[in-house]
């Protein structure tokens, strides 16, 4: 975020004291340990939550996903079992239980993750990666803001 804002550090301070107030009503928490998803968003993803949330989607339908290695850590396979209905991965509990919604819209019953550098898409498995940028994180920031 130091390079978006040119350097500006106290504006880096405060977008980041929005995105990440603990009062907002989201949950990020991820299990810790070698090898985690936390650690991995970062060097993958850029640290998008976006993508992450669609990667874990990938993973519960069984497509390939970036992050397999992370998924299947004997502790982070243990704490996304707990999102499984009837012995399957279920994406919805995983948003719901952890009150990810602001990252979705839901069609046909199913939760599509929002593309956060353009919130008139979502996410699908061709999507290209890209960094983070202003728009990014101005969305980041109106979608925490209505939380």
């Amino acid at each position: 975020m130091y390079d978006i804002y040119d350097g500006n550090i106290e504006e880096v301070i405060d977008k980041l004291e929005i995105i990440r107030n603990p009062d907002n009503n989201y949950h990020f928490v991820w299990p810790r340990h070698k090898e985690s998803i936390n650690q991995k968003k970062y060097s993958i993803f850029n640290d998008r939550i976006d993508y992450t949330l669609f990667d874990i989607k990938c993973f519960f339908e069984g497509k390939n996903c970036r992050l397999s290695k992370s998924y299947t850590n004997p502790d982070t396979f243990f704490w996304l079992n707990y999102f499984k209905v009837r012995g399957k991965y279920n994406f919805n509990k995983l948003v719901e239980e952890m009150n990810l919604s602001m990252w979705c819209i839901k069609k046909n019953n199913n939760y599509e993750i929002i593309d956060l550098s353009d919130l008139n898409k979502v996410l699908n498995y061709n999507h290209r990666i890209n960094k983070l940028d202003k728009k990014y994180i101005e969305n980041v920031i109106q979608l925490v803001g209505k939380c």
